[in-house]
């Protein structure tokens, strides 16, 4: 399977894991509206990191953010702690959609989860690693076509 992972594509698969788990609870992506409703997740990508292993190989880390805020922000004590549970359930694997047949499970590195002014922060990490076409030059990380190799 030859297919570059970016960030934006860790995201969908994200969003599409919560709409999974809370179809009901609206997800938004990147932007952050003044008046927005709750309950509600954001996510969004805040960096994809890309390192060469050995030629031709390559690694990639992305970090997402994820944010819950629960309705009535107050009550966040025990059922913020429930909810970060189950996100982490429905975290630990997602899955890249790639055309109508193929699809790459992805698996969850390392997490971190906190709870800030009533809502619920985590920032989840995935790795992937691949490696760069044969006829490409040995420069570094110079256009990249990947096949992806999920790290379980």
């Amino acid at each position: 399977m030859r297919i570059p992972i970016e960030g934006g594509q860790i995201v969908s698969a994200v969003c599409r894991a919560l709409h999974a788990a809370f179809g009901e609870i609206p997800i938004h992506r990147e932007a952050i509206d003044q008046d927005f409703g709750e309950p509600c997740f954001f996510v969004w990508c805040s960096g994809t990191q890309t390192s060469p292993v050995i030629w031709p190989r390559y690694r990639q880390t992305h970090s997402i953010e994820v944010r819950y805020y629960p309705p009535g922000r107050d009550s966040m004590q025990g059922a913020g702690l429930d909810m970060g549970a189950r996100l982490i359930g429905v975290l630990a694997r997602i899955t890249i959609k790639e055309g109508e047949a193929e699809s790459l499970p992805i698996f969850a590195t390392g997490y971190e989860m906190q709870g800030v002014d009533g809502s619920l922060h985590i920032g989840i990490t995935y790795r992937t690693e691949g490696y760069f076409d044969e006829g490409q030059a040995a420069g570094p990380m110079g256009g990249m076509a990947a096949q992806v190799i999920p790290k379980e």
